[in-house]
């Protein structure tokens, strides 16, 4: 049977400021993502940012990563006033299994971590070099993407459209919010998308430089696709 993919997801974000830090569960995702520099014109003047590395349980990479990551967690460092750019990590922990499933996201960086953070730091940028050579080469590098409300079953119907391409106001919100590795869509795996839509009916587009395109939903969709839905 098809397992239920909604989860009841409480992500706190821990800053280990004070004297509470006591993040509790399983790390089950880090992510890396690099923090440009402010540009002096604003968001829309920038390049667009550089995608973040997302290594998923129990998806490739994992075991290499799961190696690095330390345990238990060290407490975050405070970045101070100064810091405005650099490598931002974020270890994803759960508590719980499948719909009671509880989650915590802390982060570290991008200025300053912990000594213990390094070994997983290096580890995922050897990640992010390697992945965006690659990426290149074939020519699938995010340019632009679309998100767009749809109405229910059986007959979908677009009711609202968000779409940012590279350069435009706002893209940079919307690449940091693009998973790498993208993961397939669900309907490779013959997923049947009228079937247990809990959360509603949302099709993302991921479009690429060579001019190829990849979409999600608009019921079922991965879980890294999630944070893309519900922060663009």
């Amino acid at each position: 049977m098809l397992r239920a993919l909604a989860v009841l997801a409480a992500a706190v974000l821990l800053s280990g400021c004070g004297d509470d830090f006591d993040p509790e569960g399983r790390p089950v995702g880090v992510t890396l993502q690099p923090v440009p520099e402010p540009h002096p014109f604003g968001e829309g003047a920038q390049l667009p940012v550089q995608q973040p590395v997302v290594v998923w349980s129990p998806y490739p990479g994992w075991e290499d990563v799961a190696s690095v990551t330390p345990s238990p967690l060290p407490r975050p460092l405070d970045q101070g006033s100064d810091c405005r750019s650099g490598l931002k990590v974020t270890v994803r922990l759960q508590n719980g299994e499948d719909s009671v499933s509880t989650f915590e996201e802390v982060e570290y960086g991008p200025c300053r971590r912990p000594a213990e953070l390094e070994p997983l730091r290096r580890t995922l940028e050897r990640l992010l070099r390697r992945r965006d050579a690659a990426e290149r080469r074939k020519g699938r590098y995010p340019v632009g993407a679309r998100l767009a409300a749809l109405s229910g079953p059986p007959k979908f119907r677009t009711l609202a459209r968000v779409s940012v391409r590279f350069g435009e106001q706002g893209w940079g919100q919307v690449a940091a919010a693009i998973p790498t590795p993208l993961p397939r869509p669900y309907e490779a795996y013959g997923y049947d998308y009228d079937f247990g839509c809990r959360s509603g009916y949302y099709e993302v587009t991921v479009f690429f430089l060579n001019g190829a395109q990849a979409e999600y939903g608009p019921c079922l969709r991965p879980p890294e696709i999630d944070p893309f839905v519900t922060n663009v």
